[in-house]
């Protein structure tokens, strides 16, 4: 009988995640609105909330992002140091490639839900730095 984590699953799971990380690495700045942008490129003497709550996810979402970079590529190393057996690819269903795609919705689903709240914590923490009451 094959064992459920074989090789080709951990390489199906590192590409997941691999495109998970650059999913959260791009999804902040290509939403960014030109008002925030401008924001950005002019000098001021006040804040701006608008560019305060943009900034806070552009910070969770890299952290989002690098941490999937990472657990992709200690995945793909951990698949280096195995080679590949015959029976490995024996493991390797559709129903086994499902299992793998309802588990990348679930992270996915979970990291936009702890993505939201660490920008809402960043947000509270620079308003905080800023002087301003919630």
């Amino acid at each position: 009988m094959p064992v459920f984590i074989t090789q080709p699953m951990i390489q199906f799971l590192a590409i997941e995640l691999t495109a998970l990380s650059a999913f959260f690495f791009v999804r902040e700045v290509i939403v960014a609105s030109p008002q925030n942008l401008s924001e950005l490129a002019k000098s001021k003497w006040d804040y701006n909330l608008n560019l305060v709550k943009t900034l806070s996810k552009q910070k969770a979402d890299a952290i989002f992002g690098f941490l999937f970079l990472v657990t992709s590529a200690l995945l793909q190393g951990i698949n280096l140091l195995f080679p590949a057996r015959f029976i490995d690819f024996e493991g390797l269903t559709i129903g086994t490639l499902m299992i793998l795609v309802i588990i990348l919705a679930i992270i996915f689903i979970w990291s936009l839900k702890m993505n939201k709240k660490y920008a809402e914590k960043t947000e509270g923490e620079i308003l905080k730095a800023l002087g301003i009451k919630q």
